[in-house]
């Protein structure tokens, strides 16, 4: 009975682990990964954006240039120029002329969108304009747009350098189209009310910086302007057909808006565009794998210890049968020699008995009898002599 009371409680015990093992396995651990992964993440968004605004200090936009030198310039027909600048808002749209007249391969696209964003007659004090084929800087400009961690960033860099028609008579003394476009850029960082405030030399080192921000989780991703906000925005979105001059939302013109730094000798033209936006972006992939590897790990360990715990449970079975065997063996092989001494006892009791040799009389028997009747009786413990007596008591 104990056995199989035994054997139904360690059954009960193993459906038991199986139980808390498939817990474990398929809810506990992944529980436990998201829990761990979600406090990781977190800590380390607090920590990705208290270092942005540390980066950025007290700096609320940021302005620098690149010089790239070995700048291209390629004279333009004034005729067509002129032409597109007298242009009439009225009966012809703007991109039209620009397009058929500076066709995609001699000119790049910022010379129809510099067409494009400005009214007519802002080309009509020229007597020569260069188109600029290899910029000789850029300017980078980023501002945040809500908060530090979504960043907009612009770009400046100059389309056109032009000669003022009040001059000509002193061409021979004009400053070079080199010497034009690093003055432009000396008089955006220095003396232009809009972004003087925002130029420092050491500006770049401090965008790279806050740009290269990164932890295991999070880093700043850019993304075009042209690309998410304004799919197709040259054909599809803007009313060019209708488009007033003198009456527009400058935040709905595609592209940029052309602005111009000038003296009594020159005009340069430069495009102010915004580029994309830096937004701090969360590292799904890297996320994935972490939690994943921590599920593998964890469940790993949990089969280690579910096989150590089956392995245990198997060999304390084996003992246990083991042992229950033995005692039965032992319980055998005690009880059974009680058996023959008993047996033994008996059967020389009963051969012995002296009233059988009373009737009819025999001396002879009677008295061997009484001794091995006798004897028995003080010697019924006795094994050993009880098999002599059993001998003797055969031959009565």
């Amino acid at each position: 009975m104990k056995k199989i009371l035994y054997s139904i409680v360690v059954v009960i015990v193993f459906v038991i682990c199986i139980a808390i093992y498939i817990r474990i396995y398929f809810y506990y651990i992944p529980g436990l990964a998201v829990s761990t992964f979600e406090q990781k993440k977190e800590s380390l968004e607090i920590d990705i954006k208290k270092q942005i605004q540390e980066a950025w200090g007290s700096d609320n936009a940021l302005l620098f240039f690149k010089d790239y030198g070995g700048a291209k310039y390629l004279r333009m027909d004034m005729d067509a120029v002129r032409l597109i600048d007298k242009r009439q808002d009225s009966n012809m749209p703007p991109y039209e002329l620009a397009w058929n007249l500076f066709p995609n391969g001699r000119y790049g696209n910022s010379v129809r969108m510099a067409f494009e964003s400005v009214r007519p007659g802002n080309f009509s004090d020229l007597y020569d304009l260069y188109y600029i084929q290899s910029r000789p800087w850029v300017g980078t400009y980023i501002v945040p747009d809500q908060d530090l961690y979504t960043i907009e960033v612009f770009n400046y860099y100059p389309v056109f350098v032009g000669y003022k028609t009040e001059n000509i008579s002193l061409r021979n003394y004009r400053p070079s189209l080199d010497d034009c476009c690093i003055d432009a850029k000396k008089y955006i960082q220095e003396e232009d009310k809009d972004n003087r405030m925002y130029y420092k030399p050491q500006n770049e080192d401090k965008v790279n910086k806050i740009f290269n921000l990164r932890n295991d989780y999070y880093y700043f991703q850019f993304r075009s302007f042209f690309e998410t906000n304004m799919p197709n925005s040259y054909t599809d979105e803007f009313d060019f057909a209708n488009f007033n001059f003198n009456n527009h939302d400058k935040f709905r013109f595609p592209y940029g808006n052309l602005r111009w730094i000038y003296n009594g000798f020159y005009k340069v033209y430069y495009m102010s565009q915004r580029s994309g936006t830096m937004y701090l972006s969360f590292n799904d992939t890297q996320y994935n794998q972490d939690l994943d590897s921590f599920v593998i790990e964890k469940r790993r360990i949990c089969n280690i210890l579910f096989l150590l715990l089956a392995i245990l449970s198997i060999i304390t079975l084996t003992m246990f049968y083991i042992r229950n065997k033995k005692n039965n063996v032992r319980k055998v092989y005690i009880e059974e020699p009680s058996a023959n001494k008993l047996t033994a006892y008996e059967q020389v009791i009963n051969l012995s008995n002296p009233e059988k040799f009373i009737k009819p009389y025999q001396p002879d028997k009677l008295e061997k009898a009484n001794r091995i009747y006798s004897n028995a009786l003080n010697n019924k413990e006795n094994i050993d002599i009880l098999e002599k007596l059993l001998e003797e008591a055969k031959t009565l």
